[in-house]
C-alpha cells in the first residue's frame, strides 16, 4: 500500500538497534518497492552522525540476511545491500523524502552545491580501493575536511566557518537541564520495567 501510494520511509538504524526496536526494515521496504532513506533519531542516546547511520544500515541489514542463511545451513555468499545502495539512501533518497530531489541529494548541474570533501589520505580511508565503499564503511566526521551547503563553505580545513563553538556547546546542556528539571527527572532515573 505504501509503495502504491508513493510513500517514502525513513529508517534510523542506530537507535532502532540500540533501543530494541529490532532490525531496521530496510530489506522489507526494498522488497515492497520502497527505497528508504537513512536518518538519525534520539541524538541524546546515540550520535547524530550520518556516517555511523550508514554503517549501521549496512551492517544490520547484512547481519539480518546472513543470519537467515546461516540458520538454513547456507553460507551467505551474496550481499543483497551494497555500499552504493546505502549511500543513495543517505543522499538522494533523503532529498526525495523531503520533496527536494530537484534541488539537492545528488551532484547534477543545476542543483545546489551541497558537498562534502573527504580526506582520502586519512589513515582510516586507506587503502582506497572503492571510493563509495570507503565513504560508507570508513569515513567519519574527522575525515571531512570541507563542507559546502548550497555552495557556501561552512567547514574549511576541518574547522567550522563563522561559528561560535562555545555557544553551540553550551546551548544543548542548558536545554537538556531545563527539560530534565521540568519533567522531574534526574540522572539516576531508570524506566520502570513491567512486572
Amino acid at each position: 500500500m505504501m509503495a502504491n501510494a508513493g510513500v517514502t520511509a525513513t529508517v534510523t538504524p542506530e537507535i532502532e538497534c540500540n533501543m530494541g526496536h529490532g532490525f531496521p526494515a530496510i530489506s522489507r521496504l526494498m522488497k515492497a518497492g520502497i527505497r528508504p532513506n537513512i536518518g538519525v533519531d534520539t541524538c541524546i542516546a546515540v550520535g547524530a552522525d550520518q556516517f555511523t547511520a550508514m554503517r549501521f544500515a549496512l551492517g544490520a541489514t547484512r547481519a539480518q540476511a546472513n543470519a537467515s542463511q546461516l540458520e538454513a545451513g547456507e553460507n551467505p555468499w551474496e550481499l543483497e545491500l551494497t555500499a552504493r545502495d546505502v549511500l543513495a539512501m543517505a543522499t538522494v533518497e533523503g532529498a526525495r523524502a523531503l520533496g527536494q530531489e530537484d534541488r539537492t541529494g545528488s551532484l547534477v548541474p543545476g542543483k545546489q552545491a551541497d558537498v562534502i570533501l573527504v580526506d582520502a589520505t586519512h589513515i582510516s580511508m586507506i587503502p582506497l580501493i572503492d571510493p563509495v565503499a570507503a565513504l560508507v564503511q570508513h569515513a567519519s566526521r574527522s575525515t571531512v575536511t570541507d563542507v559546502f551547503a548550497a555552495g557556501r563553505r561552512v567547514k574549511c580545513g576541518g574547522q567550522l566557518v563563522d561559528v561560535n563553538l562555545a555557544d553551540i556547546q553550551r546551548s544543548p546542556h542548558v536545554a537538556a537541564a531545563a527539560v530534565m528539571e521540568r519533567s522531574g527527572v534526574d540522572n539516576s532515573w531508570k524506566p520502570k520495567l513491567p512486572a
